[in-house]
C-alpha cells in the first residue's frame, strides 16, 4: 500500500491492522510527521518503509517506488471509503483532515 501524505500513519495503521500481512510505504514532505509515523507504526517496523519527498517534486515516483511500482498501490487508493469505514466500526476517532491528506 502507497500512503500519500501519511503523516502520523493513522491509515496505514488501520490498513495494516485489517490485513496484518500487508506492506506499507509511507509518504510524507515533513521529517516530524515521519518521526510520528515511525512512533505510531512501531511494532510494524518490518512492513513500513518510510519515504521523506514532496510531491511537487518530479522525483518523487522513484523515492517511493518508481512508476512501475505505483500501479498496484492505485488499487488501495480506491478503497480509501472502505479505510473510513473500518476505523469508524472500530470506534477510532479519526481527524477527517488526516485522511484528506
Amino acid at each position: 500500500m502507497l500512503d500519500v501524505g501519511g503523516g502520523a500513519g493513522v491509515v496505514a495503521a488501520a490498513v495494516l491492522a485489517a490485513y496484518p500481512r500487508a506492506k506499507v510505504t509511507l509518504q510524507d514532505y515533513s521529517e516530524p510527521m515521519i518521526e510520528f509515523a515511525r512512533k505510531t507504526l512501531a511494532g510494524r517496523a518490518g512492513q513500513v518503509r518510510y519515504v521523506l519527498c514532496d510531491l511537487r517534486d518530479a522525483a518523487w515516483e522513484a523515492a517511493v517506488g518508481g512508476p512501475g511500482s505505483l500501479r498496484p498501490h492505485f488499487v488501495v487508493v480506491a478503497v480509501v471509503t472502505q479505510v473510513r469505514e473500518l476505523l469508524n466500526s472500530t470506534r477510532r476517532r479519526v481527524d477527517q483532515h488526516q485522511l484528506a491528506r
